[in-house]
């Protein structure tokens, strides 16, 4: 396989239905232009080396298109033998998903390398945006930033809070925004804090005409929420 650059955008890719028509956040994303001769099987590599292990990445991703390739998510301890963690093949249709995905310290990879392989033509550009790594404390802030904004989070993993948002709570605010939150696998469980006393609703509080689905997730409200286990909801929508 031949190994090529992602490109910096902040429009849509030059190859109709393909692509995202902007960024998801801010004005630039990085993406796989797969117009010829970049198709079939051509390999797009990017990837970042830290100094201590990393526990969580979040990201923004966009797959639409009839010839989407797959995308693989790796880590790395030696920066050599890489293990996926993540994967999506095929179209995934129009506009920005957003993931979190987790490992453990133990497996102390410092390296982090995103690898997508282009599909059998021009119509598979592969986008990312918004990319955060961090420790394991990064997997509240990365949703709580992912509910700021518009559209569909995928959780990955379990979340247990434990404090860390405004006030020192364990309540993300959601204010006027239409999103759905769902999983990706089967049993993934969020969990509000049990030691820490929230100002609101133990996992979200939900107000200013926001319309939030969530499905195919297990909830547990933290003990200390004042406003009741897992939500406080004023204004808004909520469907469960």
């Amino acid at each position: 396989l031949t190994e090529t650059a992602f490109l910096i955008e902040h429009s849509d890719t030059i190859t109709s239905e393909t692509g995202p028509d902007n960024a998801y956040n801010g004005d630039y994303f990085i993406y796989a232009e797969t117009s010829s001769p970049n198709n079939p099987g051509v390999d797009f590599v990017m990837s970042s080396v830290y100094s201590n292990p990393w526990m969580t990445i979040s990201f923004a991703y966009s797959m639409y298109g009839e010839h989407m390739g797959t995308v693989e998510l790796q880590g790395s301890s030696d920066g050599t033998a890489f293990t996926t963690l993540w994967s999506k093949s095929g179209n995934q249709g129009t506009g920005w998903a957003f993931t979190t995905v987790d490992t453990a310290f133990s497996n102390g990879y410092t390296t982090v390398r995103f690898a997508y392989a282009s599909g059998s033509s021009y119509r598979g550009d592969f986008a990312l945006d918004d990319v955060t790594v961090g420790t394991s404390k990064g997997r509240y802030l990365a949703l709580e930033t992912a509910c700021q904004r518009d559209g569909t989070i995928h959780i990955s993993e379990n979340i247990e809070f434990d404090g860390g948002g405004d006030n020192d709570d364990t309540s993300i605010a959601i204010k006027g925004r239409t999103l759905t939150i769902t999983s990706e696998e089967v049993g993934v469980t969020l969990t509000g804090c049990t030691t820490n006393v929230a100002d609101y609703g133990g996992l979200f509080t939900i107000t200013d005409n926001a319309d939030v689905t969530i499905k195919s997730l297990t909830l547990q409200g933290g003990e200390g929420a004042l406003y009741g286990g897992c939500f406080y909801v004023e204004g808004a929508h909520l469907t469960l």
